[in-house]
This record gives structure tokens, C-alpha cells and sequence, in this order.
């Protein structure tokens, strides 16, 4: 989920129930060029999968998927300081079933070192992140009936906010993610995420939902959120960014962060923008090659 693969080329794509979306990127001087992209939806994700690579005409050895915020386990856990990777490894591995509750040999973990833990000089904060190894299989073997090798397995909370973040204007913004029937709030701060939940779409005014988030998002935290992006398959996406907009008052557009690259000859701009939100997940996979080079 955090290891580095240089000089490889990446493909970011994502996969849900019956649906496949892809994204191909390029690093250019000063941004990125979008190279391929397709969505397809069919009968089954290995149908949709083989033809979102047909549609995008481009050849894909290597990819970045996503598991669900909602199959993942994240924690942040204070160790000593002193710990070196692979100290930190071992620990982790020792320890993974009293933090999971999952059992070492059913579970695939990773970790990344945070930083110093606030007011104590002798600890750092390591993220914890795991998924149980059969869930990453399913999506593994997927890949592997079109060739394809996941040299990723990012999460998809992260992913949303590396792409969120091209269009952040503010220190602190929101990027809301529809997934009917649930939606998936991430808050971050200074491109970071600090908050994220995940709760089922009410059949209430979905503003009305949202200011009671955001609401319990306050109650724990200091931070105002200044800006809010939506992404995925959203319900009646121009008059819900300008409710929220203006009933909450906190400035509120949909995802796009293809807005400032280039595109190859063979992309369709208009298109590609039309669908913008509910390419986010994806494209925000395909940046994960450049954030890490």
C-alpha cells in the first residue's frame, strides 16, 4: 500500500460490483496528461473489466486498485521511537490479531510511519492499515484473468484525497464519495486525511444528512471546513452542489481533477469531464505513481 515502484508504468482502476473505471496518466513538466480512460459496465466486474481495456486502447501490464474504506482496518498506534522499520514490521506482525482482531495468516497489513506523537518525543505514530487476505485475493485473481498485475493495493479513502487535492483551494476540505446505497465522507487537512466515515445514504433531504455529519465531525474536532468536493455516482449532482452550498454555506463543486491536464489526441475532453466525479477513485489511483516517485 506505501512501497515505492520506480520506473514502472501504472494504470489506476476501479473496480466495484458490476462496474470498472480506468484511468491512465503520464507525468508531464509541469502536470499530468491523461493517456487512456474508460468505464464499462456489465453482467460481472471481469466482463466490465475486459472491456474497459478494450475501450481504453492502451497495453496494461501493471495496475493500482483500491480496496473499500468499509474491508479495511485502519489505526494509528504510538510506538517508541527508537523502533526502526523493520523492528516496527516484526511488532506489527506479532501483534496484528489484538489490533484486528483477524488472525496473522488471514490478513495482508502494511504500515506507514506518521511521524513524531504530539507531546511525546519518545513516540511515533505508525498507521496501520490491513484487509483480510481473502477479499484481496478476489480482486487479485480478477486482475490476473486479463494479465493484468496489481503491483498496488491502495485504499479508497486515500485515493479520493490525492485526487481531491488537485482542486483544493482550502487548508481544510471535505470529498464526499456516492456509492449507493452509501456514501463515504473524508475529511483532510493540508492534503491529509483526519477524518473519514462511512454511513448509508438516508431517504431524508441528503443536505440535511450532511450538516448532521459535519455536525459530529465539530464535536471532535477543532478544524472549520472550508471547502467540499463530490464525487462518484451522485443524485442529481448541479442542484446538490448548490444546495450545499448554500444551505450549509461552505462552498461546494463537483470532483474534477482532470481540470488542468493535458489529454492525448484520442481523448474526448468533453466526455471525460462530463464523467469526472465518478472517475475520481481511478484517477486518484493513477496518481499514486507520482506521488511516490
Amino acid at each position: 500500500m506505501f512501497k515505492k515502484f520506480n520506473n514502472l508504468e501504472f494504470v489506476g482502476i476501479d473496480i466495484s460490483a458490476n462496474t470498472v473505471r480506468l484511468v491512465k496518466l503520464m507525468k508531464t513538466k509541469n502536470n499530468y496528461r491523461v493517456a487512456a480512460y474508460a468505464t464499462c459496465t456489465a453482467a460481472t466486474p471481469a466482463a466490465a473489466l475486459t472491456q474497459a481495456i478494450a475501450q481504453a486502447q492502451t497495453k496494461i501490464k501493471t495496475a493500482i486498485i483500491a480496496m473499500p474504506y468499509s474491508a479495511t482496518i485502519i489505526k494509528t498506534i504510538s510506538l517508541d521511537a527508537s523502533l526502526q522499520e523493520h523492528e516496527i514490521l516484526r511488532y506489527l506482525s506479532h501483534k496484528i490479531e489484538k489490533y484486528t482482531g483477524v488472525s496473522a495468516q488471514n490478513i495482508n497489513m502494511d504500515f506507514n510511519v506518521l511521524g513524531k506523537t504530539k507531546d511525546q518525543t519518545n513516540k511515533i505514530d505508525v498507521q496501520l492499515v490491513a484487509s483480510k487476505r481473502e477479499q484481496i485475493d478476489a480482486k487479485m485473481d480478477l486482475l490476473h484473468q486479463v494479465n493484468i498485475r496489481a503491483r498496488v493495493i491502495d485504499i479508497e479513502s486515500f485515493a479520493l484525497a490525492r485526487a481531491a487535492t488537485l482542486q483544493a483551494k482550502e487548508d481544510i476540505i471535505t470529498v464526499i464519495k456516492f456509492n449507493k446505497p452509501t456514501f463515504l465522507l473524508c475529511v483532510l487537512k493540508n492534503k491529509t486525511p483526519i477524518y473519514t466515515k462511512e454511513e448509508n445514504i438516508a431517504s431524508q433531504n441528503f443536505t440535511k444528512q450532511l450538516h448532521h455529519e459535519l455536525q459530529m465531525f465539530y464535536a471532535t474536532h477543532d478544524e472549520i471546513i472550508k471547502q467540499i468536493i463530490l464525487a462518484g455516482d451522485i443524485p442529481d449532482p448541479t442542484s446538490l452542489a448548490k444546495n450545499i452550498s448554500m444551505q450549509i454555506n461552505i462552498p461546494t463543486s463537483l470532483a474534477n481533477p482532470f481540470i488542468n491536464m493535458t489529454f492525448d489526441d484520442s481523448i474526448n475532453q468533453k466526455e471525460l469531464y462530463k464523467i469526472a466525479p465518478n472517475m475520481a477513485l481511478s484517477c486518484g489511483l493513477a496518481l499514486w505513481q507520482h506521488s511516490n516517485d
